[in-house]
């Protein structure tokens, strides 16, 4: 609380009664109870709410003092009012203000002492109104990336040495803090981003290395295609880094793209003629600002000419059931008229072959199970010859392997046991039954020769005959009947093969049934059957034969059986049915 200042009033009646006694209040102008008469009776006026006294806000203030005698009661006393004016007196209480907290600037690179131009201009302010301490001075208080910038006394910032925009460092242009400082030292702060305007000033450097400096192309290279793409760069900014390309030299042979740079082939090279070549290229930008550089071409030999093979099919054998990596005698052959080395690889896939890459030749693959003739009896794959060079193609060859029979396969008769009726009275050199066996072989190994191995019981062992090749059992003499004769003959016939090595062998039953004259036998009920089938069909049905007998001794049983071309067809034994066995090819 601090007293500012004091009314006084006189009241004509005597101090000595409560009419002369007066008491001093304030009763307008005091809306936020800044002010106060602590004690009435003194008229003092005080300064009770300090903070709220504020010349920015209110210079002036009216207060309306009442003044008033104590007589009792109230409303008998009598008053008298007056004006106290309290003036507010200005502090250096507030800081200094910038109209903006971001200021942009520009400035050309490359001059010492340039005038930053800054949008909009640097302005400040202080609410402080008294003699000397609305004085505010601005000064650079830092600067980023470094130090470049000063502030004259006029308020203007120049640069205080040369700038180049085209270094990394300032490309991104520089950011200055500015202070504003009043007499108080009270202070504020600016950002003021400066952009420094590029100046085509740099020449678009080519992009270039020792190595860049030679260039090897082929001679088939295509014409129309790319040689090189020669680059640059050019440190200005758009529009000042627009450039173009040129070239001199061997212009017959190659040309430049002035936009891109890209060398061209425009005609058809041949190193016999020209073996090199020599080229300059020229940048050059809007300023004349340029670089240049020579290349030398070299042009090298191209591998023109891919492998020929000596024939296009190779054709070769193998045994079945040879090892893992058994060597064929057969090599494939490719010659090069470049006289590169010719790699040889199989294109085919799964294969039971190799190929060794350098000398061509084959060789089997897999256990020895894998070539079986039997599953696979020929084999035909591609072989490619390479020497190298990426192509679009490369040259291949047919391969032809035969795969050779060994002797791995027993003959194995049609039936395990044949039977059938020998009747007294059947003369010598009849065929009384064939036999047949089958090898899953071919050739020699394949061809069977029939043979008895024993008869029982032996006293008929005399009595027959097989043909070797056709399996034919014949008698030999004419089949009499006697006291002596057993009920039946069995034949043992052993099929043997032609193998050049081992021969393999498999044997069969014939079980004759030997009947006194007195048994008839039966009849069948026409002398022949003319049948018909489809081709190519298995299982089905050709016809039925039927048979009668008389001869009540042995109880009307007949069965069926085929003597002859019984691998072709089947017959059922009780019923007759005959149905084929195989599918038969009448073109065959």
């Amino acid at each position: 609380t601090r007293v500012i200042g004091a009314v006084f009033a006189t009241d004509n009646d005597t101090t000595a009664t409560a009419a002369g006694q007066l008491e001093y209040y304030i009763t307008g102008g005091n809306q936020r109870g800044i002010f106060d008469i602590v004690n009435p009776a003194s008229g003092s006026v005080s300064v009770v709410n300090a903070t709220m006294v504020d010349y920015e806000t209110d210079q002036q203030f009216d207060l309306i003092i009442t003044a008033t005698d104590t007589v009792m009661p109230t409303n008998e006393r009598r008053v008298g009012s007056t004006h106290f004016v309290v003036t507010v007196v200005d502090e250096n209480d507030n800081s200094p203000q910038f109209l903006d907290s971001n200021y942009m600037g520009f400035v050309i690179e490359g001059e010492d002492g340039a005038t930053v131009i800054v949008v909009p201009s640097i302005r400040t302010d202080d609410p402080d109104t008294l003699d000397g301490t609305e004085e505010v001075t601005v000064t650079i208080t830092s600067q980023l990336p470094e130090q470049a910038f000063v502030m004259n006394s006029d308020g203007s910032i120049v640069t205080d040495r040369a700038i180049d925009r085209d270094s990394e460092e300032f490309s991104a242009g520089f950011t200055l803090e500015l202070t504003a400082r009043d007499m108080a030292s009270n202070t504020a702060t600016a950002t003021l981003n400066i952009t420094i305007n590029d100046v085509n000033d740099s020449p678009p450097n080519i992009d270039q290395t020792a190595a860049d400096l030679s260039i090897d192309v082929p001679e088939n290279q295509d014409v129309n295609s790319t040689i090189r793409t020669v680059t640059a760069q050019d440190d200005d900014i758009r529009p000042n880094n627009v450039f173009t390309f040129s070239l001199s030299g061997d212009r017959d042979f190659f040309e430049i793209n002035q936009n891109t740079g890209i060398i061209t082939l425009i005609r058809t090279l041949d190193r016999e003629t020209i073996p090199t070549y020599t080229l300059t290229v020229t940048t050059v930008d809007g300023a004349l600002n340029s670089d240049s550089v020579s290349f030398t071409i070299t042009v090298t030999d191209a591998n023109d000419n891919e492998p020929v093979f000596t024939m296009p099919v190779f054709i070769g054998s193998v045994d079945e059931h040879v090892d893992n990596g058994t060597l064929l005698s057969l090599f494939i052959n490719a010659t090069d008229l470049d006289g590169n080395s010719i790699e040889y690889s199989i294109v085919t896939p799964g294969v039971p072959f190799g190929i060794i890459p350098n000398t061509g030749q084959l060789y089997t693959l897999g256990d020895t199970t894998a070539i079986n003739r039997e599953i696979d009896d020929f084999y035909d794959f591609l072989v490619q010859a390479d020497d190298g060079l990426l192509r679009m193609t490369i040259p291949e060859a047919l391969v032809e392997i035969t795969v050779l029979d060994i002797n791995d396969n027993n003959p194995v008769f049609t039936s395990d046991e044949y039977e059938n009726d020998l009747f007294e009275g059947t003369q010598g050199g009849v065929v009384i039954l064939q036999v047949h066996a089958d090898d899953a072989d071919i050739g020699s190994n394949a061809d069977i020769e029939y043979s008895i191995s024993s008869v029982t019981p032996a006293s008929v062992a005399s009595h027959f005959v097989i043909e070797s090749t056709s399996g034919d059992i014949s008698t030999t003499v004419d089949f009499i009947i006697s006291t002596n004769t057993p009920p039946n003959a069995t034949i043992e016939v052993l099929a043997t093969d032609r193998g050049s090595s081992d021969q393999l062998t498999d044997t069969a039953l014939v079980v004759l049934q030997l009947l006194d004259r007195k048994f008839e036998p039966p009849e069948f009920s026409m002398p022949n059957y003319n049948c018909s089938v489809v081709e190519e069909v298995e299982n089905q049905v050709v016809c039925t034969v039927t048979a009668t007998k008389t001869d009540a001794d042995r109880g009307n049983v007949i069965t069926y059986s085929i003597v002859t071309n019984f691998i072709f067809f089947n017959i059922d034994s009780l019923t007759g049915t005959i149905t084929t066995a195989v599918g038969l090819d009448r073109e065959r």
